[in-house]
């Protein structure tokens, strides 16, 4: 062979870039981790805030005053909202795919944050529901990209504390939001000021996500193939996850379908979606429907119906006691997936019990006091059965958890999203308040079985599942790709010489 075939041959040769274990996301020092998980809660807290604090006690009168619209309309924007919410994700996701969480994150926050202004100075309704409709869209990375960003820097056993705290602040503003932004109506604000307020909690939090960093592994593989490359001149630098990674179309198809297909086809995400899916119909029910109960039965303002928001706080405060001193140790016992739904079970109880309360002590001749109870019983279950969903699905299919969360998501928030434009008609309509919450308890209970149907039966149920069954085949396969398993094998030969 001639030099200059030598020379040609190895030109040609690739030279395969792996990541270094301080380069890899999921080896961070504790410190690095929590904060990235703190600016992800933090983003998570001001997204289910903007959901709720829309609807805050005295907005929809100072709303429809001001721009001479509807109660339908009106409703039609806090509902719009949690609808992109449901059908972002499936856009969004392929980008994360290409070119990372940390972008993506970044590009998305910026675009919720100049939401605000465009709601605040919109003249018409059009443009208030419009604003609200990109803004979820934009906020839906939010709620639906954290818990895998989490489960990058996690491992199974740390993972369950992260995710009761992202769990815990996207549910948390619902409640806080609120009960501060009625008291801003009582004293005369105007609509526009909870969207300012909220622009600027923003503003000051888009320094957190900036400073985070990339957390998928693959990302941070395929930039430093792409630096190596511009930096040398030298395009034999190749990532092996760069092979591997389908083009944007493909990606756009299956962010699009394989949720779906998994929705109607994998029975635990069904069953989970539909359990899930209605306690996310009974949590924006009360959202939308609080203020005209107690404005019609008991007469209060909107400040003094702001302070029952206090339930979702307190209830959702015990939700994250109990994840914390139950859940946890119990999965830390057994640590599979099912181990996961210990408290699940405990909540599959609870809702009905909260919600029959809630319903018969909605009489004007009966305490508030009673109908308080029962919201802290209701938002303690919700807590549980969010946090349990994330974290069980995670688990049970683990490099498949994004489609499954997503597809939980998408009918999750259908659900909650399209509430607030029938609830309030609902409870007008049947004979009494109490009937409709008690119709709602009903069908609690029935859907209740579902975690104690997954706990004894949920293993078996997942061997049979095709996408159960390609896990471990799929993690061999990303392990090559980031250059793990060459190390881990050195390590091998290493320990044994």
């Amino acid at each position: 062979m001639s030099k200059d075939d030598n020379e040609a041959s190895k030109d040609s040769e690739v030279i395969w870039v792996s990541l270094e274990e301080h380069e890899n996301p999921f080896n961070w020092s504790k410190p690095r981790k929590y904060f990235t998980t703190l600016a992800l809660c933090g983003f998570s807290f001001l997204v289910s805030g903007a959901s709720s604090g829309y609807a805050a006690p005295g907005a929809e009168a100072d709303l429809i005053e001001q721009l001479n619209t509807s109660s339908t309309l009106f409703e039609l924007g806090l509902g719009i909202y949690v609808i992109g919410y449901a059908l972002g994700p499936l856009f969004l996701a392929p980008f994360s795919e290409i070119i990372g969480r940390y972008r993506v994150y970044v590009v998305s926050y910026f675009i919720f944050m100049c939401m605000f202004i465009t709601i605040s100075l919109s003249p018409t309704i059009t443009g208030v529901v419009l604003g609200r409709l990109i803004s979820g869209l934009a906020a839906s990375t939010g709620s639906t990209l954290v818990g895998g960003s989490i489960a990058d820097i996690f491992d199974d056993e740390t993972r369950g504390i992260p995710m009761s705290f992202f769990s815990m602040s996207a549910l948390q503003g619902a409640g806080i939001f609120p009960l501060c932004f009625s008291w801003m109506m009582e004293k005369g604000l105007g609509y526009e000021w909870i969207e300012y307020v909220e622009l600027i909690a923003t503003f000051v939090w888009f320094f957190f996500i900036i400073a985070m960093g990339e957390t998928r592994a693959s990302a941070v593989l395929n930039a430093k193939a792409k630096k190596l490359r511009k930096k040398t001149g030298d395009n034999r630098y190749v990532a092996k996850s760069e092979l591997e990674r389908p083009n944007f179309k493909e990606l756009m198809t299956v962010s699009v379908t394989r949720p779906i297909y998994i929705l109607f086809t994998e029975p635990i995400v069904i069953a989970f979606s539909l359990w899930m899916g209605f306690a996310w119909f009974i949590f924006y029910s009360i959202i939308s429907s609080i203020g005209h109960i107690f404005q019609t039965q008991r007469d209060w303002s909107p400040g003094s119906i702001g302070l029952l928001y206090i339930t979702f706080v307190l209830g959702l405060a015990l939700g994250g006691i109990a994840n914390y001193f139950l859940q946890e140790r119990l999965y830390q016992k057994k640590r599979t997936p099912e181990a996961r739904l210990y408290l699940a079970m405990v909540g599959g109880v609870c809702l009905p019990v909260g919600c029959f309360i809630y319903a018969w002590t909605s009489y004007p001749d009966v305490h508030w006091m009673g109908q308080c109870v029962g919201l802290t019983v209701i938002l303690f279950s919700i807590y549980i059965i969010y946090n349990t969903s994330f974290a069980y699905m995670s688990d049970a299919y683990r490099l498949y958890a994004s489609s499954a969360i997503s597809a939980q998501n998408v009918f999750r928030n259908l659900m909650g999203g399209t509430t607030p434009l029938y609830i309030t008609r609902w409870y007008d309509s049947m004979t009494g308040f109490n009937w409709t919450s008690c119709t709602i308890a009903i069908i609690a209970a029935l859907l209740g079985v579902v975690p104690f149907i997954l706990f004894k039966y949920g293993e078996k149920i997942r061997q049979k599942s095709q996408f159960s069954q390609s896990i471990r085949e799929y993690e061999q396969r990303e392990k090559e790709m980031l250059g793990l398993e060459e190390k881990s094998e050195q390590s091998d030969k290493t320990v044994t010489a």
